[in-house]
C-alpha cells in the first residue's frame, strides 16, 4: 500500500515539472518570436540576411514539441527534428558566411 502513495507524489511532481517547462517554453517562444521579427526588420532595411532566422526559428519548433510532447509524441518527435535541421542549419551557415 506504501508503493501507490509515492507513485502518486511522483506522478504529481512529474506533473508539475511538465507544466512548469511548458509555461516556461511559451515565454521562450514569445522571446524567439521577438528575435525572429527583429531580424525580418532589420533584413527589410538592407543590414544582416535572412539566415539568422533559422536558429531561433528551431528553438520555436523545440518549444512547440516539448508543448504538445504529452499528448502527441509523434509530432513532439517531428517538430524536434526540423528544429535539429534549423539549428544545425542557421549554425553551419553562420560559421561559413
Amino acid at each position: 500500500m506504501n508503493n501507490t502513495s509515492n507513485n502518486l507524489d511522483e506522478n504529481s511532481k512529474a506533473a508539475k515539472i511538465n507544466n512548469t517547462m511548458r509555461i516556461v517554453w511559451i515565454i521562450l517562444i514569445t522571446v524567439f518570436s521577438a528575435v525572429i521579427l527583429w531580424r525580418v526588420y532589420e533584413w527589410s532595411n538592407g543590414q544582416g540576411n535572412l539566415r539568422d532566422i533559422l536558429s531561433p526559428l528551431g528553438m520555436i519548433f523545440i518549444g512547440l514539441g516539448i508543448i504538445v510532447r504529452p499528448h502527441n509524441r509523434v509530432l513532439s518527435y517531428s517538430m524536434t527534428g526540423i528544429a535539429a535541421i534549423l539549428v544545425v542549419t542557421g549554425l553551419v551557415l553562420a560559421f561559413k558566411y
